[in-house]
């Protein structure tokens, strides 16, 4: 798993979706706020398609469209997120990403938006998911990104560098260039 700041959207591959498993009465899926609301807004009928699946799947992880997935991190849209499901996520966003190894997949940290839970709760979930699963945050700090939460974290953001030392991240480097964590191929940055 690498961990970037930067836009969802201007990601290059599979982005993730934060989803609910609740689908309105007129077979569209509930996609009212956070990323969900933005998928909705770039991808018009999206709705209807989640929806679809949702009633005929379940509340899983599953391709929308090519380079769109739902990653279910709440049971109905105005309950918290809930843990247990988005470890369930990970665990089925594991399973897709390792039978597609030649895809990149991002997403948003789960939960901690509208889903209202702690980012020093979900991180652990997440360290597990394989290397072409990227976690994209707005800011680095705004989710809790620390050397302790993430300690099973190898790769690091090379904007950020400066702020850990090497010890902090044992096996931790530069995703510009795969060199130190201290490298200098940004100039500098």
């Amino acid at each position: 798993m690498r961990v970037i700041e930067g836009n969802l959207w201007e990601q290059n591959g599979c982005v993730g979706i934060p989803t609910n498993g609740k689908v309105g009465s007129s077979g569209a899926a509930i996609m009212g706020r956070g990323v969900a609301r933005q998928a909705l807004g770039r991808c018009p009928g999206i709705d209807r398609e989640l929806g679809l699946l949702i009633q005929d799947n379940g509340n899983i992880v599953q391709m929308i469209r090519p380079f769109l997935f739902a990653f279910p991190s709440k049971h109905n849209w105005w309950e918290t997120s809930d843990l247990q499901l988005i470890e369930r996520s990970v665990s089925q966003l594991a399973d897709m990403a390792d039978e597609m190894p030649e895809e990149m997949f991002y997403i948003p940290l789960p939960g901690v938006g509208n889903g209202k839970l702690d980012p020093r709760d979900v991180w652990p979930l997440m360290v597990d998911l394989p290397m072409n699963v990227t976690i994209v945050v707005r800011s680095i700090d705004s989710v809790g990104f620390r050397a302790e939460i993430l300690s099973g974290v190898k790769f690091m953001n090379p904007w950020d560098r400066r702020k850990l030392l090497d010890e902090d991240l044992p096996g931790a480097f530069c995703m510009a260039c795969g060199g130190p964590p201290r490298c200098h191929c940004q100039n500098d940055l």
